[in-house]
């Protein structure tokens, strides 16, 4: 038999391995696994104009990604454009209070300069309808700064990530193949 004998232990059946235990050995020392393929560091702009929530957030991003983040933040939408429009960025955390434009108008303005870009609209405590709304002008997810435990920032950045990458399901869909499929999803 080509993988071994099979033994019966407690009912539960286990396979020899015909694995030559001196190469098998080998891999065991951590000093002769091979090395593990470096992870590229996710770009993410933070454009939030309050230096102590940028601080909070700057935490909350390097308690989720560790060493492989590439974090810039502006203070203004006018520097964050700038920065999305010279630099490849995975990740926008956009606060919904800027100096220089308003919450939903600069959701709007993010979307279509990266609309690829995964973008979550923030704000200290919103109410919960300019949060939809933030939603409904393009934001992939959203959050209320006031009581957020780090695992559920971590879940809104996952959760954001994984919806700029896939496209939507109703895309194509008129308004009445959308009630037909029981959707409630408006474009």
């Amino acid at each position: 038999h080509r993988c071994g004998r099979v033994h019966s232990r407690f009912g539960v059946q286990f396979r020899e391995s015909t694995v030559d235990p001196a190469r098998f050995h080998q891999w065991s020392r951590p000093e002769a696994m091979p090395p593990a393929p470096k992870r590229l560091p996710t770009s993410i702009l933070l454009i939030e104009p309050e230096r102590s929530r940028a601080l909070k957030l700057q935490d909350l991003l390097i308690g989720h990604f560790q060493t492989a983040l590439d974090l810039a933040i502006a203070g203004s939408l006018r520097e964050g454009m700038t920065h999305l429009c010279t630099h490849p960025v995975a990740l926008t955390l956009l606060s919904l209070l800027l100096p220089d434009y308003k919450g939903l108008d600069a959701v709007r303005a993010v979307r279509l300069a990266v609309p690829h870009t995964a973008l979550i609209a923030y704000d200290a405590a919103p109410p919960i309808p300019l949060l939809i709304d933030a939603v409904r002008a393009g934001a992939h997810d959203v959050l209320s700064l006031a009581g957020t435990s780090a695992d559920t920032f971590h879940q809104a950045v996952e959760c954001a990530m994984i919806r700029a990458t896939v496209p939507p399901i109703y895309a194509g869909l008129s308004g009445t193949d959308q009630a037909r499929s029981g959707s409630t999803i408006t474009p």
